[in-house]
């Protein structure tokens, strides 16, 4: 989730009538855990690393088999007879 908040703390700048940079600051909240610090966006929502790997981790357990999994990563790998 996205938000524009206010994190201007009164400094001089704004004292001064300079305008703030603080004033409408864009933060990324993650969409599953709600920590201010949603680093990723990955199929229209916003994750923190915690979430985005629980994410990626059970797409790779749900929708890819050992063969494509390895593949992916570029194991070396073969099936044992």
């Amino acid at each position: 989730m996205r938000k524009i908040e206010n994190h201007c703390v009164g400094c001089e700048t704004c004292t001064l009538g300079l305008g703030c940079s603080l004033l409408n600051v864009l933060v990324f909240y993650c969409d599953v855990c709600g920590d201010p610090d949603a680093k990723y966006h990955i199929d229209g929502m916003d994750y923190c690393e915690n979430c985005a790997h629980e994410y990626l981790d059970g797409l790779f357990h749900d929708v890819f088999s050992i063969t494509e999994k390895a593949e992916i990563v570029s194991a070396d790998y073969e099936e044992n007879e």
